[in-house]
């Protein structure tokens, strides 16, 4: 067995274009495991691609940078996967992983992306051998990328790195992840791992995903597991579902569209057929949920009903809506007018191979995955950010507006404790709390019916604007009654 590798400097994103050294070290190692002696390989490729002088290589950047305005622009140079004006990809790429990204994970894929949004510790303990899921660790910390349109509407003071990649890691990175976690300027991270160990330890991550056997004789897909290090389960949302399935055919119908090297499209199933396979990675409708939608479905004859369906359907598609064609391809004319509950295709039966030999192949299923990723943490941030700006100064309702007469009627001894108390809080605790309802949420894409969306909400406002959030799950109201 023999491994080669090589070092490149980072000044040309995260992976320093590493990916177009690959094929010629593939050859290499396969000529030097049949003749061990053929060294001079070695020596003619250091002499044709060495760096000129290693010392004027600039080392990454492992600080905060020294002014906002330097942040902006470090997370607006991170938000791109490749230039715009070059939209090939080399055949060694970890990008044409993407699809396949989204046959693994299925609709876990969303709750994954929004833990990496807030920069969490994710590591994926798999099985060898890593190759893919080194390519999945690539894939998720360039999809939670912050944007060219929502880096600039961040406040200066939020602290916001990239996801750091670390792609594997092993029990001797253990001192390492702890001194990650236990840095002033912690930030997030993602990688993969074989070392069982480090799953037991759930002090080093936020978020586990332990990768089923690559070999199952299960004749159905075995979805990830993924938990927090509370060791509470993580799943998609009714809303991550029915979003999976607007995304699953959009992506058809670019992959089917016209173009100088087709790509057919993935065959369709009935959709009863393959809805019990997500049951173990997709939230149970909730009984409000479903109590709302017959209520609804009742009071109107079904007109709003639909109407709330075709908001969501037509915001799902706005995210790919100058990626993909109108025209629906033909491969898909048996499915059903309502793009949510329109049939998808099996998990099991993914996009057909889209690497190429030649790098003129133009990835444009794997571009429109990572803008419609970008689109969607825009999507979510931008209305976070909106509501901060019509709401910068503090204000009361009436429950604090009572808190504070109530206050006032306790005697002095009271007042000196709270006043010496007030003082050991932190200043965002003087901050006005956000208040948000339904419509917020229905805006930025989440579940108006999840905890875990709503949780999610809360963590956004902190991490990205320093500010609390209180979120009004959404629940069924009779005549001014709260139901359920």
């Amino acid at each position: 067995m023999v491994a080669l590798g090589v070092l490149v400097p980072l000044t040309h994103g995260r992976l320093g274009r590493v990916w177009r050294h690959a094929a010629s070290l593939e050859q290499m190692a396969s000529s030097l495991a049949k003749n061990p002696s053929q060294t001079a390989l070695l020596d003619h490729y250091w002499q044709h691609h060495r760096a000129v002088d290693p010392s004027h290589v600039l080392p990454p950047s492992a600080g905060l940078p020294p002014s906002p305005s330097t942040a902006h622009a470090r997370r607006s140079s991170d938000a791109t996967l490749w230039p715009a004006h070059e939209h090939n990809l080399s055949p060694q790429h970890p990008a044409w992983s993407l699809t396949r990204l989204l046959d693994v994970f299925g609709p876990l894929v969303f709750p994954i992306h929004r833990a990496a949004v807030l920069r969490k510790r994710i590591l994926i303990s798999c099985h060898a051998p890593l190759h893919e899921v080194c390519d999945f660790v690539y894939d998720f910390s360039i999809l939670s990328n912050l944007p060219l349109s929502i880096a600039h509407q961040l406040p200066p003071s939020s602290h916001t790195p990239r996801l750091r990649p670390l792609f594997a890691v092993g029990i001797n990175d253990i001192a390492f992840l702890t001194q990650l976690s236990q840095s002033r300027d912690a930030a997030g991270w993602i990688a993969c791992t074989t070392d069982s160990i480090l799953a037991v330890k759930d002090t080093l991550w936020d978020v586990l995903i332990t990768m089923p056997p690559a070999q199952s004789s299960h004749p159905q897909a075995t979805w990830p597991v993924v938990e927090s290090s509370s060791r509470a389960p993580i799943k998609a949302t009714q809303r991550d579902l029915r979003r999976f399935r607007s995304l699953r055919s959009g992506l058809a119908r670019i992959a089917a569209a016209p173009t100088s090297s087709p790509v057919p499209c993935a065959p369709l199933q009935d959709e009863a057929a393959e809805e019990p396979r997500f049951d173990q990675v997709v939230e149970p409708q909730t009984w409000a949920s479903l109590a709302y939608d017959g209520y609804m479905w009742w009071a109107s004859a079904g007109e709003q009903f639909c109407a709330e369906e075709h908001q969501e359907a037509a915001r799902d598609a706005a995210l790919l809506a100058d990626l993909a064609s109108p025209v629906p391809s033909p491969c898909s004319s048996s499915r059903r007018p309502s793009s949510v509950q329109a049939s998808m295709p099996d998990p099991s039966a993914s996009f057909p191979p889209r690497r190429r030999a030649s790098d003129a192949d133009t990835a444009r299923v794997e571009l429109a995955l990572v803008t419609y990723f970008h689109r969607l943490t825009s999507q979510m941030l931008s209305v976070m950010a909106n509501l901060i700006n019509a709401y910068p100064d503090p204000y009361h309702d009436e429950s604090d507006q009572d808190q504070e007469s109530d206050d006032d009627d306790h005697d002095d001894d009271d007042h000196d404790e709270d006043h010496d108390d007030a003082e050991l809080l932190p200043p965002s605790q003087d901050v006005p709390v956000l208040r948000l309802d339904g419509t917020f949420l229905e805006a930025m894409g989440l579940d108006v019916w999840s905890s875990a969306d709503a949780a999610f909400v809360h963590d956004l406002a902190a991490v990205y604007f320093d500010r609390r959030a209180r979120v009004d799950v959404k629940g069924l109201e009779v005549c001014g009654v709260r139901v359920c």
